[in-house]
C-alpha cells in the first residue's frame, strides 16, 4: 500500500526527513508511516511537497518524492526510488535539484534548469524540458535523457559505468521553442555546439541517440562508438574504433574512420566512407 504525504497547502516550505520520522515547516510532526506489502517496483511512501522551497530526503525503503513548486532538494537515499522536480502536471519551473542516492532509481526533470543525479545504482534519468538541466548518471550502468535546450548550459554526463544509454532530444517539431535546429557534437572535447557557440557539455556513453528534427555532425573519438540517429541528417566523423552507426532518413555522409564499422544509412541518398559493413547505402567509398 501506498502511503501519501501531501503538503500542497502548506503556507512555507517544509523539510520532510523519512529516515528520522519528522516533517517541519507546516508544523512540527511526526511521520510513523512505514513501507508495507510492497512488491519489486512500488514505492512506500510518497511525499509531495509544497509550493515553496522544499528539504525531501528519503529512507533505506523505495520512496516517491515529488517537488512540486518551489526551489526544492530531493534526495532518495536508498531502495529504488522515483524522484520528480515537478509534479506529472508540470507545475513548477525553478531551479531544483535531485539526487537519486544508492538503488536503482528513476529521476525525472521536466521544469526548470535543474540538476539531477542518479548516484549509485542503474538509474534512469530522464530531462527534457527546455530549460538547460544537468544530468549526472552516477555510477553503474544508467540510461540518461537530456534536451537540446533552449538556451545554453545544459549537461549529459552519463557517469563512469561501462554500458551507459545516453540520448540528447532534439524539439518536437523543427524551431520549437526557440531551440537550435543545428547542432555539432565534439565526443573527445565533450562539448555541444549550436549557433556558433558551446551550447552544452557530454561525456560517458557506450551508446548515444541523437533527437530528431536537428541536423547533426557529429565527431568521434578513437574508441568504440554506438551511434543512433533520428534527426533530419547526419554528417559523421567516427575516426578510430570498431563504431555502428544508424543514421537518419535524410541525406547522410559517414566517415567511419579507422577500425571494422558497420553503418546502416537508412533510406535518402547517402555517402558512407571507410566502412566495412555497408547497410543501404547509395555512394560507397
Amino acid at each position: 500500500m501506498l502511503r501519501i504525504i501531501d503538503f500542497l497547502r502548506s503556507p512555507s516550505g517544509v523539510t520532510v526527513d523519512l529516515t528520522a520520522g519528522t516533517a517541519t515547516g507546516e508544523g512540527t510532526d511526526t511521520i510513523v508511516a512505514r513501507a508495507q506489502g510492497c512488491e519489486l517496483g512500488c514505492y512506500g511512501i510518497a511525499v509531495l511537497g509544497s509550493a515553496h522551497d522544499d528539504i525531501l530526503l528519503g529512507s533505506a525503503s523505495g520512496d516517491r518524492l515529488v517537488g512540486r513548486a518551489g526551489e526544492d532538494r530531493l534526495e532518495g537515499l536508498g531502495g529504488d526510488d522515483e524522484l520528480r522536480t515537478e509534479d506529472e502536471d508540470g507545475q513548477g519551473i525553478d531551479d531544483d535539484q535531485a539526487v537519486g542516492g544508492p538503488g536503482d532509481d528513476y529521476v525525472v526533470s521536466s521544469g526548470g534548469a535543474d540538476t539531477i543525479s542518479g548516484d549509485a545504482g542503474n538509474d534512469y534519468l530522464y530531462a527534457v524540458g527546455i530549460a538547460p538541466v544537468q544530468v549526472f548518471g552516477g555510477d553503474g550502468d544508467d540510461r540518461v535523457v537530456a534536451a537540446l535546450s533552449q538556451r545554453p548550459g545544459f549537461v549529459l554526463d552519463a557517469g563512469p559505468g561501462d554500458n551507459d544509454d545516453a540520448q540528447l532530444e532534439g524539439p518536437r517539431t523543427p524551431g520549437a521553442d526557440g531551440r537550435p535546429t543545428a547542432a555539432r557534437v565534439m565526443v573527445a572535447d565533450g562539448v555541444v555546439l549550436a549557433n556558433e557557440t558551446t551550447w552544452g557539455a557530454i561525456a560517458g556513453a557506450e551508446v548515444l541517440t541523437l533527437g530528431a528534427n536537428v541536423e547533426w555532425e557529429y565527431h568521434g573519438t578513437d574508441e568504440a562508438e554506438h551511434l543512433y540517429v533520428n534527426g533530419t541528417w547526419l554528417h559523421a566523423f567516427m575516426y578510430g574504433g570498431d563504431d555502428e552507426v544508424w543514421a537518419t532518413t535524410g541525406r547522410d555522409r559517414i566517415d567511419a574512420g579507422e577500425g571494422t564499422d558497420e553503418v546502416h544509412a537508412g533510406r535518402g541518398r547517402d555517402t558512407c566512407l571507410n566502412v566495412e559493413v555497408i547497410r543501404s547505402c547509395e555512394s560507397a567509398g
